[in-house]
C-alpha cells in the first residue's frame, strides 16, 4: 500500500491527511497454501494502522496516542509519546518517524532507540520528510511565515538548505549512478 502522509492531530496541515484504516493484513501463505488476511487483535474501529514495510510491526492508534504493535500478537512493543504529526516508518523499519507536541521531529525506534541517522536533528515543524536509497534525507520545514524550507542531508554531511519551495509536493531526487558528464545545447531536430 503505497502512500506518504502525515497525520496531524493538530489539523495545521489537512492536505496530508490520511485515511488509513486496516483491519487486517496479508500473511504469507504455508507451502502451496493461498494467501490469507490475519487480524490484528487489540485494534479499535476508530484506529488508524500503520504497517512497516516488512511487515513485522504496526503503528496503531489515533490523534496523539499511538503505540508500536506485533500484528500477530497486538503486543505493545512501544507507546510513542504524544504526538503532533505522525509521518512514517524509516526506510530500514527500525523506527518511525514524529514530531513531538514541542514541535521537534524526533525518532522512536523498535528498540526504543531515540537516534537514528535518518532523521534530520535539531529541526522543528518538520512538515515533510522522504529518502534516497542512499540514506540522503530530503525534507521541508514550514517556518513562522508558513514558507517551506527545502533541505538536503546527505549522509556524513551537514544538511544543505535549497530553497523555499511552494508546496511538499514540489520536491524529488534520484540518485545518479555516476558523476553526469558534460552538459550540451539541445539540438535542433533532424
Amino acid at each position: 500500500m503505497p502512500f506518504t502522509a502525515a497525520i496531524s492531530t493538530s489539523q495545521k496541515y489537512p492536505e496530508f491527511m490520511a485515511e488509513v484504516k486496516i483491519r487486517s493484513l496479508p500473511v504469507k501463505p504455508m507451502e502451496g497454501g493461498t494467501p490469507a488476511m490475519a487480524k490484528i487483535p487489540r485494534i479499535k474501529t476508530t484506529d488508524y494502522v500503520i504497517p512497516s514495510a516488512d511487515g513485522q510491526a504496526v503503528l496503531v492508534g489515533r490523534g496523539a496516542a499511538w503505540t508500536i504493535q506485533k500484528p500477530k500478537s497486538g503486543v505493545i512493543v512501544r507507546p510513542l509519546p504524544a504526538v503532533q504529526n505522525l509521518f512514517t516508518w524509516t526506510p530500514d523499519n527500525k523506527g518511525v518517524v514524529f514530531t513531538g507536541r514541542d514541535g521537534q521531529a524526533k525518532y522512536l525506534g523498535i528498540d526504543g532507540s531515540a537516534t537514528s541517522s535518518y532523521i534530520p536533528t535539531a529541526v522543528t515543524d518538520l512538515y515533510e520528510i522522504s529518502w534516497l536509497p542512499d540514506g540522503s534525507i530530503l525534507y521541508a520545514v514550514r517556518g513562522k511565515d508558513g514558507k517551506l524550507s527545502f533541505s538536503v542531508k546527505r549522509s556524513g554531511e551537514d544538511a544543505k538548505f535549497m530553497g523555499i519551495i511552494p508546496t511538499a509536493n514540489d520536491f524529488s531526487a534520484s540518485v545518479l549512478s555516476d558523476k553526469p558528464g558534460v552538459a550540451r545545447a539541445p539540438e535542433q531536430c533532424k
